[in-house]
């Protein structure tokens, strides 16, 4: 579309708002649908693309106004309705219920307590494993013993845990728990 087409367009739009509203108004149900029609092909004419002249001024703009409100219609679907975003919103937080946050809490200072029970180096070889996630080989290195030591002293760290802490269900502390099993 030519520079001096697009100009045209855009005057004709500008001249016969009224009437171009009126009549999108009656075709799409809505004052404010016409009028947001109407700006959006308004601003399309700006790099609008169009083979030769526009015989019908009047047709052409209340056809694109048209089809960019279908198009509005079409995206405004895929969006949540208020309807749906209210329902969304009343859906509970459960992150505002602060009880099962505590009951971590009090789980780990048990389990903290638990640990400062241990001998010194039998603490350090399951802490190592469990929270620094050093390898079992490394750790047997590093305080000079066998790796079947290590893993007799993170089993033996874990069973000292389990019944410090009294409870039936095991505290599976990565890998390694499950490797000695």
């Amino acid at each position: 579309m030519s520079e001096a087409t697009r100009a045209s367009l855009r005057n004709f739009i500008m001249e016969r708002y009224d009437d171009l509203r009126s009549r999108l108004r009656f075709r799409l149900g809505s004052v404010e649908l016409a009028e947001d029609a109407l700006h959006d092909a308004f601003v399309r004419l700006e790099r609008a693309e169009v083979a030769g002249e526009v015989r019908r001024p009047a047709a052409y703009v209340l056809r694109m106004a048209s089809n960019l409100a279908a198009n509005r219609r079409l995206r405004d679907q895929r969006l949540l309705s208020m309807e749906d975003v209210r329902a969304v919103l009343d859906i509970p937080d459960e992150g505002q219920n602060p009880a099962p946050a505590l009951e971590a809490a009090s789980e780990m200072a048990r389990v903290k307590r638990a640990l400062a029970t241990l001998p010194e180096r039998r603490r350090a070889l399951l802490v190592g494993a469990w929270l620094d996630e050093v390898p079992v080989a490394e750790l047997a290195v590093r305080h000079g013993i066998a790796v079947r030591t290590v893993q007799h002293e993170i089993q033996q760290a874990l069973e000292q845990i389990r019944r410090k802490l009294a409870s039936k269900r095991e505290i599976h502390l990565r890998r390694v728990d499950h490797e000695m099993s």
